[in-house]
């Protein structure tokens, strides 16, 4: 038994020193094809080509030589000869090159986005024809910050709405409420929960998508001086008949819980009047900046029409 177990070890040894000895053998070639691309390639640079090329070397990127000798100069009538190589030349401008192209490396605004988050002003915006554009925006990769949620509008009746957020609020786990579902009251946290239902959140890519997602009530200072946006095809104003009623969810959210309204109401208080005073501060710069370009244009007079000569206005 003993040599029995000797002879079926020693193939085992012989089959693991032949896999070794034939990946080595692999390594080593590969290290030498290399080697020799690297010096195809410093050849081809130098418009020098080696007698042999290997056809399976640098991906078509470097030309077989000519088979024909070399045509004299004196057959151009002075023109420099045709090159040698019929491969372009890199993007760069430079020498040939390997192809270094990254999908990954275009720049960010090549696909239709802005590297910034969208900053949305929803006052003023019916909620599931925003919530309808916010969710599609996310998910094409774009951040979006949506401010002022408490503005937003929904259309019918108050006491209509108002029945309906109630039935919501009803439903629940039977056996353990804490499951779920949750039920939001902030107006922040229902329009979120409306692009939620929007958006496949459950997948990867739909859970990447709402981290793009940021929404508050009022304006938070890092974003009350910055430029907001709308969305002109989910105003209330341009999609909603006049006749036709609509509430906001500042009283909606107020009557079924919400307990921040006063808070709100009084920074927004304060952000206006901050705003007011910036604005008018604004005004009288820019109106002091114009009282001085008029009392110096007479004196510039000269100098400027130096400058108008030669085009610039």
């Amino acid at each position: 038994m003993e040599t029995r177990r000797c002879c079926l070890q020693t193939p085992k040894t012989s089959s693991s020193l032949s896999s070794l000895v034939s990946l080595w053998n692999i390594t080593f070639k590969e290290k030498e094809l290399t080697f020799k691309e690297e010096q195809i390639f410093s050849e081809a640079k130098t418009g020098q080509h080696p007698p042999n090329p290997s056809p399976m070397l640098c991906w078509g990127l470097v030309p077989d030589p000519p088979t024909h000798p070399p045509l004299p100069d004196a057959m151009f009538c002075g023109a420099s000869p045709p090159p040698r190589s019929h491969v372009p030349e890199a993007a760069s401008g430079g020498p040939l090159q390997r192809n270094t192209w990254n999908p990954k490396a275009l720049p960010f605004s090549t696909m239709g986005l802005q590297s910034k988050p969208l900053l949305i002003d929803a006052r003023g915006h019916l909620l599931g024809r925003l919530a309808s554009i916010v969710a599609k925006t996310v998910l094409q990769g774009q951040r979006v910050i949506v401010v002022r949620c408490e503005g937003i509008n929904i259309s019918g009746n108050f006491y209509r709405n108002k029945l309906k957020v109630l039935k919501y609020l009803r439903l629940r786990c039977n056996v353990k409420p804490s499951r779920g579902p949750f039920h939001f009251r902030a107006p922040s946290k229902m329009f979120y929960k409306a692009v939620r239902g929007m958006v496949p959140h459950k997948t990867s890519r739909g859970a990447e998508a709402m981290e793009r997602l940021k929404v508050f009530e009022g304006i938070p200072p890092p974003y009350d001086k910055q430029k907001r946006m709308v969305v002109p095809s989910a105003l209330r104003a341009n999609r909603l008949n006049p006749s036709r009623k609509y509430c906001d969810l500042n009283r909606l959210s107020h009557e079924v819980g919400w307990k921040y309204q006063k808070v709100i109401s009084t920074l927004e208080t304060r952000r206006k009047v901050k705003s007011k005073n910036h604005f008018e501060r604004k005004k009288f710069l820019l109106a002091l900046r114009e009282k001085a370009k008029q009392n110096a244009a007479k004196k510039i007079a000269p100098h400027q029409k130096v400058i108008e000569s030669y085009g610039f206005h």
